[in-house]
């Protein structure tokens, strides 16, 4: 029986004249992804680190992370306006930013990850660190003191460390941490408490969220009778809210505090109105539409206002608008936002 003719397979080996096709795609795929790998690690990937450098006896922390600002677009869209048009500076004289990064490689719109402030009561003042966090290069702080002495009227001089700049005036003092934070303090003791790394008990009361808070009883105790201590938090997404919980202590019931805290919250609206304050951010509505509840077996007090994202963009163009005519060396006397 003569057997049928069999067709030619389609999907054999490749012709020589397309074989090196894929030696080629693959080393081409692995180099891309060598790149990639070599982007996150040396520009994208960032481990936080700036609560590290929290006051020991700090009262009051807020963290923001910019990667999650940014992130939401009613913030980013007029940021994103900024960073595409900054805007022109001065007689076309190179700005601060540009400076900056010529000097020490530090780029503004780019660098920065987050921000930690902590507050230290001591008497009847305050010590206080501002932690910034990002991808900086290391030993910035003698090139930050070579930009500081453009600008004679800052008083600046570098510290017998070599590594503390402190600004003659103000007593502010300026330095980096081991792992690239940099640190903005009240003075240089302040500065060289927080350039080590420390874990204050305070940080661990920080929630997650873009923006957070927490405060103990040397701040809350005068601020607000009756809460020892309290935290909250700044949610983003289609709802926005910010969140305040305060822990009821000095023997003061939650019912008690949640009564001081209404009358507060009421007082604030009453003097915006009163006065015509302008709605900045959106916070006068987020006071109008508060809300107020306590629970007595947790011994809380929760704050929960909705806080409008338009309030949000409002306030992130204020700020880019702010920023442009400091690069256009214009005089910044009051803050316009539209109605």
């Amino acid at each position: 029986m003569p057997l049928a003719a069999v067709p030619p397979a389609t999907g054999g080996r490749p012709t020589r004249r397309r074989a090196w096709l894929v030696p080629v795609l693959g080393l081409a795929l692995v180099a891309l992804a060598a790149v990639g790998g070599a982007f996150y690690w040396l520009v994208v990937r960032y481990e936080p680190v700036a609560t590290r450098h929290v006051l020991p006896g700090a009262a009051f922390v807020v963290r923001a992370d910019f990667s999650a600002l940014v992130g939401y677009a009613p913030i980013r869209r007029p940021l994103a306006a900024l960073w595409l048009d900054p805007g022109p500076a001065e007689g076309g004289a190179s700005t601060f930013g540009d400076r900056l990064e010529d000097t020490t490689g530090i780029h503004l719109g780019r660098d920065p990850r987050e921000v930690v402030l902590s507050i230290e009561p001591v008497g009847v003042a305050a010590r206080w660190v501002l932690a910034i966090g990002g991808n900086f290069p290391r030993a910035v702080v003698p090139d930050l003191a070579k930009l500081a002495a453009e600008e004679p009227t800052l008083g600046s001089a570098l510290a017998a460390d070599g590594i503390t700049l402190v600004l003659g005036r103000s007593g502010i003092a300026i330095g980096q941490a081991d792992d690239r934070t940099l640190l903005i303090a009240s003075d240089a003791t302040a500065l060289s408490d927080a350039r080590a790394e420390g874990d204050a008990a305070i940080v661990r009361a920080l929630p997650v969220a873009p923006v957070s808070f927490a405060g103990n009883d040397g701040v809350w105790g005068g601020a607000l009778a009756g809460a020892d201590a309290a935290n909250g938090w700044l949610e983003l997404g289609d709802a926005p809210a910010l969140t305040v919980r305060l822990h009821a202590g000095h023997g003061v019931p939650p019912p008690v505090l949640r009564g001081t805290l209404l009358a507060a919250v009421g007082a604030a609206a009453a003097v915006a109105a009163l006065v015509h304050l302008p709605d900045l951010a959106g916070e006068q509505q987020a006071l109008a539409g508060a809300t107020v509840v306590s629970d007595d077996a947790r011994g809380l007090v929760t704050l929960s206002a909705p806080w409008p994202a338009s309030g949000l963009e409002r306030g992130a163009a204020a700020l880019a608008e702010l920023v442009r005519s400091v690069r256009a060396g214009r005089p910044v006397r009051r803050l316009e936002l539209p109605r």
